[in-house]
């Protein structure tokens, strides 16, 4: 995994602050990223034999902000005021909470409550049944990934482009600074915030709780073997229905678990997967996490995608099983 940079290093720091100015934590981040890096298009290479199937209708969370307290900002309030706003708020709730942040209930309900019915909108991409039935990674998200600059800097700077309004504004921060405190734990709880991960298609809210994990990705640095139902949760995740949350887990899982075999199976289970991208990280986890299954499992990995003529990832997936030949 490639260490920090200084740019996410600054990234970090930025979403450091918001958390500690919540909880009172001084934690330093020094967590690495699955790799990223020359994905491919999203106009690449997806197996033509696939389907698209009817998605259906959204489900709608029970949980969602109080519209009767919310705060009705005026159009000269600031961002400032709306992240004191968040912050005070979450205070409140959490005053009893411990400061190491293992208290995974009241933040799961912390996170439902977050919610804001906005983010029930659909996706323009998803006018595209690739995309609507879960094939594929909404291009929407596509610009996230490329984007270098944390969600808490967005936030702090009146930056955040995928939030119309303070409501938004102030839902989707609250999920970046409880995100985080997920990820400062081990981040093994994680799969059970994500609420909408079987559901199709995808979503604004979907956007906001990537972008809020993207921040929190920064806080993993307490890799552990998951148990039974901790490891159950991140299969299912592996196979979910909504690409986004299935990129999520192939971003993420190398910093969650620190068991050799756990890392190999979900990196070979994500090699399956039809969206490019996700196939693209699933290579590289996969290489990195070697067991007698890796190289039978990227070999048949090439051959599929010579097949649909994949080049680009036929030319990932060899140059892998080369440096894998060439460990002592």
């Amino acid at each position: 995994m490639v260490p920090l940079s200084a740019t996410k290093m600054t990234q970090a720091f930025s979403a450091v602050f918001a958390v500690a100015l919540l909880f009172g934590c001084r934690k330093q981040p020094d967590a690495s990223h699955s790799d990223t890096e020359n994905t491919p298009s999203l106009k690449q290479d997806v197996a033509p034999t696939l389907s698209p199937k009817q998605p259906p209708s959204i489900p709608k969370l029970t949980s969602s902000i109080p519209q009767s307290s919310a705060h009705q900002p005026g159009p000269a309030d600031d961002a400032k005021a709306a992240m004191i706003r968040v912050r005070t708020r979450l205070k409140e709730k959490f005053k009893s909470l411990s400061s190491n942040l293992k208290d995974i209930e009241k933040l799961h309900s912390a996170w439902n409550e977050t919610w804001y019915t906005a983010f029930d909108a659909i996706l323009e991409s998803a006018s595209s049944p690739m995309v609507a039935s879960g094939q594929v990674v909404p291009p929407e998200i596509m610009e996230h990934l490329k984007d270098t600059v944390s969600s808490a800097e967005r936030f702090a700077k009146d930056d955040a482009e995928f939030v119309n309004d303070r409501m938004e504004f102030e839902s989707a921060y609250a999920l970046t600074v409880i995100a985080s405190s997920v990820c400062m734990g081990t981040g093994a709880e994680l799969p059970t915030f994500l609420n909408r991960a079987g559901s199709l298609p995808p979503t604004k809210g979907d956007v906001a709780v990537f972008r809020a994990l993207g921040d929190g990705l920064l806080f993993l640095e307490h890799p552990v073997v998951l148990n039974d139902a901790q490891y159950k949760g991140w299969l299912q995740l592996v196979s979910a229905r909504n690409p986004i949350y299935r990129l999520i887990a192939a971003r993420t899982f190398n910093s969650v678990s620190s068991d050799l075999e756990q890392k190999s199976e979900v990196y070979r289970q994500l090699l399956n997967d039809s969206d490019p991208v996700i196939a693209r990280i699933a290579v590289m986890g996969a290489s990195r996490n070697v067991t007698p299954e890796t190289s039978t499992a990227l070999s048949e990995f090439r051959d599929r995608q010579n097949r649909i003529g994949n080049t680009v990832l036929v030319d990932v997936v060899t140059k892998a099983l080369a440096r894998i030949e060439k460990r002592p």
